[in-house]
């Protein structure tokens, strides 16, 4: 952080989350409860992006998932 003084603008606010952006700091405040992350706007985008990368592959695992839940249960015997 620089010496200039930090005024973060809300672009979000969530149930989730909240983000802001500092265009003194050049920063994006990620406040997730009572936890709050600064990070780069370059950074923000890869996060963002990797976040949803990691959601399709959830559904993706959710829903190979469930079909295989679903199957009918076959006995093999020997």
């Amino acid at each position: 952080m620089n010496s200039k003084t930090c005024k973060p603008e809300t672009l979000l606010n969530a149930s989730t989350c909240e983000i802001q952006y500092c265009s003194e700091c050049e920063m994006i405040h990620l406040m997730l409860g009572s936890m709050t992350l600064r990070i780069p706007t370059e950074h923000f985008k890869e996060l963002a992006k990797d976040l949803g990368k990691g959601l399709v592959q959830l559904q993706a695992y959710k829903q190979s998932s469930t079909n295989f839940n679903q199957r009918s249960v076959y006995t093999l015997h020997s």
